[in-house]
């Protein structure tokens, strides 16, 4: 399953918030790797031949999603 850009902001969305003392924002990435071989991201399953290039390219896309929360969050202050 390649992991869509609307998924990915949905999974950001959902655990987005601020560091402690508010001093920025965070987004937690779990990886999960079970002795049968599954590998899951967030909680998602990654349904790859190759699990390894099926948690980097979910990865790449959360972050991808992520950097553009905190660009919405940052010309949200600008404008305020």
């Amino acid at each position: 399953m390649a992991w869509s850009p609307e998924f990915a902001a949905k999974l950001v969305d959902q655990s987005f918030g601020p560091t402690p003392r508010d001093a920025g924002s965070q987004f937690t990435i779990t990886v999960t790797a079970y002795r049968s071989g599954i590998r899951m991201v967030n909680g998602t399953v990654v349904w790859r031949e190759h699990p390894e290039l099926g948690v980097q390219e979910a990865i790449e896309v959360l972050l991808t999603e992520f950097e553009k929360r905190l660009d919405r969050e940052a010309k949200g202050r600008k404008e305020t």
